[in-house]
């Protein structure tokens, strides 16, 4: 044997030979290059939270009360428990009212109440 490495070949589907991996050694130089997992990252300190975080946390405590008049689709879906796509159909057949400020789609609460009365009107009749 001459003192050249030998590389191994397997034949693909095609029948061309390619390189085999077996035998192959990471470097110590790609070892360090691999991704590392990192520490989870630390709790965001109360005076860097977002607004809308800190009064969720006011309405939590009973301390200040914001009543939201306006909601977003998704926000409004969840409050009536519904999927987007089926608030979308509602919105869609008139059965839900709705706002255009620019271009986004707001649903007043009063709106949503409206339905809710109007479908236990439906179930006691």
């Amino acid at each position: 044997m001459t003192g050249e490495p030998l590389t191994l070949f397997a034949i693909d589907g095609g029948g061309a030979p390619r390189p085999s991996r077996r035998g192959s050694r990471r470097t110590a130089a790609a070892a360090a290059l691999a991704p590392m997992p990192y520490p989870p990252a630390p709790a965001t300190p109360a005076s860097r939270r977002s607004v809308s975080a800190a009064a969720a946390d006011e309405n939590s405590s009973g301390d200040a009360q914001l009543t939201r008049l306006l909601l977003t689709p998704t926000e409004a879906a969840r409050a009536l428990g519904i999927g987007r796509s089926k608030l979308y159909e509602l919105l869609r057949a008139g059965v839900v009212e709705s706002v255009l400020i620019g271009s986004s789609r707001r649903i007043p609460a009063e709106a949503l109440n409206r339905y809710v009365q109007a479908l236990q009107q439906q179930c006691v009749t």
